[in-house]
């Protein structure tokens, strides 16, 4: 196995999980990508062996999760200690590059600070509100708020501070005042803020480069080699290929233990996390991975690279699971898609077949 690829296995909490909860493995990556609800849901249990659907749900409701817009403006999930230091460092240069769109769909100053106004007034009288709800309350107020542009004001209100995803309802995400759901957490200076999201990166994401860094964060390419100069006493610098690559650590000794193939969600960290993927997909088969639009399907991940893609069929009594590869070769080569299958049987609490 590539032994980058075998370090990011280890350092992602994949190979050789150290255990813990849902928070702390939100702690170690910073930030999972979360556009799908029950993806992000196993982002976090594939990492957890023996950890449920439930438990991460729990962990949602009770706050020590937070899924809200972080990196690059699209929702993730981060430790609840994170989210305002991450909001501060990260949304001022989101919001500036919001400005065209939000003057596209009318949403000037006057207009956001009013919606702002709104959600405070309506959260305060009840903690929760569902996406529905927030639209309604809007649109009682006179603000029209259905498509993109409430989309827009929940992402603004958000990347402000105002609220953040609560636990989901049903098919529904909730909203709630960020203050009152999450704990004080102590102010950083934006320097410290630089610093502890690069060792943090590279230390769950490593070894990477900086240009993955920059990509996968969003900071101006400025930033983020302030970052590194800063982090860079307690990270590890390594030339592989003539590329500069950084790492928490030498990495593991020897080769993860087995199984070597993951049932990966889509949007997963060790698919997204990096801007450069050819050391993980051969790039003839990105296509099958990632679709037009922009949807990212789930992968099976076998020995680090990406062999192919899976998803779910749920009966009323267990759940198939569909396996495509991308060669036979490839499929030959996964010897650990039964015990792949079993570890998420766990999660879902259900029995699993491979169709």
């Amino acid at each position: 196995m590539n032994s980058i690829l075998q370090q990011r296995l280890v350092q992602q909490q994949l190979a050789e999980p150290s255990g813990g909860t849902p928070a702390t493995v939100a702690t170690r990556l910073v930030g999972l990508q979360a556009q799908e609800y029950s993806q992000a849901q196993w982002a976090l249990g594939v990492r957890l062996p023996g950890c449920s659907a439930q438990d991460v749900a729990q962990a949602f409701a009770d706050g020590s999760v937070i899924r809200t817009w972080l990196f690059r403006g699209t929702l993730h999930l981060a430790a609840a200690a994170d989210v305002q230091w991450l909001l501060t460092l990260l949304a001022p240069r989101i919001l500036a590059g919001s400005r065209t769109r939000h003057q596209q769909l009318g949403l000037d100053e006057a207009t956001l600070h009013r919606c702002r106004a709104v959600l405070e007034q309506a959260l305060s009288r009840r903690q929760l509100l569902t996406r529905s709800d927030v639209s309604l309350a809007l649109q009682q107020a006179g603000i029209p708020a259905q498509g993109p542009r409430l989309l827009h004001i929940l992402q603004w209100a958000s990347f402000n501070q105002v609220i953040c995803q609560g636990p989901q309802q049903a098919k529904e995400p909730t909203f709630t005042l960020l203050d009152t759901w999450l704990p004080p957490t102590p102010l950083r200076s934006r320097e410290e803020a630089l610093a502890e999201l690069t060792q943090r990166y590279f230390t769950g994401h490593g070894p990477a480069t900086v240009t993955d860094f920059i990509w996968w964060s969003g900071l101006t390419a400025g930033d983020a080699r302030r970052g590194l100069a800063a982090a860079a006493p307690g990270l590890q610098r390594q030339v592989i290929a003539g590329q500069e690559y950084w790492s928490a650590g030498a990495g593991p000794a020897c080769a993860p233990a087995l199984p070597f193939t993951y049932l990966l969600p889509g949007f997963d960290e060790y698919f997204l996390g990096y801007k450069n993927r050819e050391l993980f997909i051969d790039p003839r088969y990105v296509s099958q991975v990632v679709s037009a639009n922009g949807i990212f399907k789930p992968i099976i991940v076998v020995d680090g690279q990406v062999a192919g893609c899976w998803k779910h069929i749920y009966t009323a009594h267990a759940v198939w699971l569909e396996t495509r590869f991308f060669t036979p070769e490839l499929a030959q080569g996964a010897t650990g898609l039964a015990a792949a299958a079993h570890r998420y049987s766990q999660f879902v609490q259900r029995p699993t077949h491979l169709a």
